[in-house]
């Protein structure tokens, strides 16, 4: 079976079905088309003549082709007395030659191999490049061409593969959409290089059998160096290596479809669209490139194409005409002019979010300011197509306001992510400094200090977590606030500590920080030492919050208690979820609290809908608390909210004064 995506331009199906199906002849194509063998966009094709829409995915029930080809015969490139090197040149024809084409090889050259045993290392079918016959085995190097690779290297392994197929890369260039790798296979096998690179979602250009785009002049896989400890061959695939033709759609405002479910969920202002029977194909379109909605005649506006997943595009803009990027990120800085200008205070900021995704307009891409870093998040393959035009204007205008000219750090942090261990995380841009490089930065909040890890020292990781939540910085300050006359703390789930630090600083006499993780209380620790707070009454403890709860002495009671926990975690044989466990939680936490007592309680699952105030009054219930005050608790003003997308929304929280 044949499967594999048209090029960027309208060619005819029967020469379509030439490039991918090797040695087919015209009879096998019209038979096959007359036993429905041929689908177009899922849908069985019966015209040879019929002009293919660009990007299109068609699948062939192919068998082996009836035409014999007049192979062109290999190249000698180098003998020694050990070795031998050709090339093969490129052709959809190639097959691996058999012994006895290689014994004939031998014989023409008058190699010292002739008759001897020797490993022959060759491309493999459809690829070209280097063919070496050599008394000794060898380590190999290929070069590929696929569509754009936002990771810089790593390795991939699809779940269920041999360790000895998984695939190393790095990346060796862009261009146009496209990105050329240099790979790297311990089987040395061209199958298991294809297999692998298709099941991350980059198949190679060429790849007939695994979805990869059918440019002309077939698979663009090289092998391009053999080692071993005798020799060292190297060969640059040719210029022509690079597609001469369209690879994708030719524009960058073709039409997608969308159904009317789709249109009216637009119009009540959720940006996302979400794949469904009447959605155009994603995979048709280079992911990041801009489309234009419509549903039926009507034009909705445009979009960022996400790829061929569920969520398939990202909505850019539903009104004409329609802001800029340099417009939208101007927009977004003037928003947090007070962070920026509190670093000449007595008590500056200097970590704070620059970028909010969708709500300041640049949907999947979120920027976080950290001292000298700009930290780029890029959530969604949408904003590939202009992230970097984002990053640039920030740094023309933090330098527009004389600040330092940043390192740019990106983390990755696309779905689905590819199976392996592959580098989400590099320096792209600005100075790299020995505290950035070992990912131990100092930063500031409110004047305090934190210690802060952008990701570097961690680049397998897909999230790295940076050691400050910036988006709960304004229910520090409330706290701060209610902190006089209320000195016995409890903070949950404390991660770093920084609600900690803010409370000792602010007066409290005592606090007992939690935490399951150990690292993380060490963490705080260091983090109270950077402010000169050691010396104050504080207790870490390695628990998990429930646990902790339930085994305090009856009659331990706080003026105040956060409860700031994961979406879900593990605990030895205790699973915590937000969604189910959280209303126990805050009863539990409910019965340990002073008469007017302050409760922070804040959620992070974006799947459940509403305020957490019912669940509050609740638990207060059921519990037998009255109620001072209850109000909302929601995220910094730098982690904006779009009416009618929660699930941009940083968290939900609310603020219990107890009665």
């Amino acid at each position: 079976m044949l499967k594999f995506r048209a090029p960027g331009e309208s060619i005819r199906l029967n020469s379509l079905v030439a490039r991918a199906w090797p040695n087919v002849s015209q009879r096998q194509i019209t038979t096959t088309l007359r036993k429905r063998g041929i689908k177009v966009g899922g849908r069985h094709v019966q015209d040879a003549n019929m002009r293919i829409p660009p990007g299109s995915l068609i699948s062939i029930n192919a068998h082996p082709g009836e035409v014999t080809p007049e192979r062109v015969p290999p190249s000698p490139l180098e003998t020694g007395d050990d070795h031998i090197a050709f090339l093969i040149p490129p052709g959809l024809e190639n097959k691996a030659l058999t012994e006895e084409e290689v014994q004939s090889l031998l014989e023409n050259e008058e190699s010292t191999l002739w008759g001897e045993d020797y490993i022959t290392l060759q491309p493999g079918p459809g690829a070209a490049g280097l063919l070496v016959v050599t008394r000794t085995a060898c380590t190999t190097k290929y070069r590929a061409i696929v569509p754009h690779l936002p990771y810089r290297e790593g390795v991939l392994q699809a779940e269920g593969t041999k360790k000895n197929t998984a695939v190393q890369f790095r990346v060796v260039s862009h261009r146009d959409q496209l990105t050329e790798i240099e790979l790297q296979c311990a089987s040395s096998r061209s199958d298991h290089i294809r297999i692998q690179l298709a099941k991350a979602g980059y198949p190679i250009l060429g790849d007939g059998e695994n979805g990869g785009i059918m440019v002309d002049g077939g698979l663009r896989l090289w092998l391009c160096h053999a080692e071993n400890s005798s020799l060292s061959i190297s060969l640059e695939p040719p210029e022509r290596f690079w597609p001469n033709e369209p690879v994708f759609l030719s524009g960058n405002d073709d039409d997608f479809q969308v159904s009317s479910a789709t249109q009216r969920i637009l119009k009540q202002g959720h940006p996302w669209i979400i794949k469904d029977d009447d959605t155009s194909d994603a995979g048709r379109f280079p992911v990041g490139s801009r489309v234009q909605i419509v549903c039926d005649q009507d034009h909705l506006g445009t979009a960022h194409i996400e790829g061929p997943h569920k969520l398939v595009a990202r909505l850019w803009s539903n009104t004409e005409p329609m802001s800029s990027i340099e417009d939208r990120v101007s927009a977004a800085l003037a928003k947090r002019k007070a962070l920026f200008e509190s670093s000449s205070s007595d008590r500056p900021t200097t970590a704070f979010r620059l970028i909010h995704g969708e709500a300041d307009g640049l949907g999947g891409l979120f920027i976080d300011r950290l001292g000298p870093v700009l930290r780029v998040l890029v959530a969604g393959g949408a904003c590939l197509g202009f992230k970097d035009q984002v990053v640039q204007r920030i740094r023309e205008q933090l330098q527009a306001m004389n600040q330092q000219d940043p390192t740019v750090i990106e983390v990755m942090h696309l779905r689905p992510r590819p199976q392996g261990e592959v580098h989400y995380v590099q320096h792209t841009a600005g100075p790299l400094s020995d505290d950035i490089a070992e990912d131990r930065l100092q930063v500031q909040e409110n004047g305090l200090y934190y210690w802060v890890r952008p990701g570097l020292s961690t680049p397998t990781r897909a999230v790295p977590g940076v050691g400050l939540f910036m988006d709960q910085r304004v229910n520090r300050e409330r706290l701060i606030r209610l902190c006089p006359g209320r000195s016995r703390w409890l903070n949950l789930f404390c991660h770093t500590g920084a609600f900690s630090v803010a409370l000792l600083h602010a007066g409290a006499e005592h606090i007992t920080s939690v935490d399951l993780s150990g690292p993380y209380l060490h963490w705080l620790n260091e983090n109270l030492e950077l402010n000169g707070l050691s010396d104050r009454d504080h207790i870490s403890r390695k628990s998990d919050a429930r646990r902790y709860l339930e085994r305090l002495d009856p009659a331990e009671r706080f003026d105040g208690i956060i409860l700031d926990p994961p979406t879900a975690a593990a605990s030895g044989r205790r699973f915590w979820s937000v969604k189910r466990d959280v209303g126990e939680l805050i009863g539990a936490a409910l019965a340990r609290l002073n008469p007017d007592g302050v409760l922070l309680v804040t959620r992070n699952d974006r799947r459940a809908r509403g305020s957490l105030a019912p669940i509050l009054r609740e638990a207060a219930q059921s519990q037998r608390v009255s109620i001072k005050s209850l109000k909302s608790a929601g995220p910094s003003p730098d982690f904006p909210s779009l009416r009618g997308f929660p699930e941009g929304d940083a968290f939900t929280g609310s603020l219990l004064i107890r009665g």
